[in-house]
């Protein structure tokens, strides 16, 4: 729903980045909200600045907490949404995809030797009749 609005602003209200950024930077107050419409926020935030390339984002130097300030925060709101948010798989999937847009700040993410791996407990799955726990191993880093 925030993709087609901010396109709609961007591509045919007269192209105004300003404007878009504008709407983008009031979404994005804090890049550790407490409530699930807050998450959503800074996504529909991360929509909005994926439109346009980060260079030009933070070129924005006019805008108080705007431009490059903003971007750190959008990055570490949306590494937020990924690990922390309520919100759908589906949210998270696109938060994951804005930040490979935008510039993903975990070192996780490119280099294999910082990957952070766990352990995930799957439900009980009928194992020769026994209905014991399966364990597996899972990229935390990536979830």
């Amino acid at each position: 729903m925030a993709q087609p609005a901010a396109e709609e602003l961007l591509y045919n209200r007269g192209n105004d980045a300003e404007m878009l950024l504008d709407l983008a930077y009031g979404l994005c107050t804090s890049p550790a909200p407490a409530q699930e419409a807050e998450w959503r926020a800074v996504l529909w935030s991360g929509h909005m600045a994926s439109l346009l390339r980060a260079e030009e984002v933070e070129r924005d130097t006019d805008t108080p907490n705007g431009g490059a300030v903003y971007l750190a925060r959008l990055r570490a709101g949306l590494v937020g949404v990924l690990r922390q948010s309520s919100l759908t798989p589906s949210e998270r999937s696109d938060a994951g995809g804005i930040l490979a847009q935008l510039g993903d700040p975990r070192s996780e993410v490119l280099d294999p030797l910082h990957i952070e791996f766990c352990t995930i407990i799957h439900p009980a799955q009928p194992t020769g009749g026994r209905g014991e726990l399966v364990r597996s191993v899972g990229l935390c880093a990536l979830a």
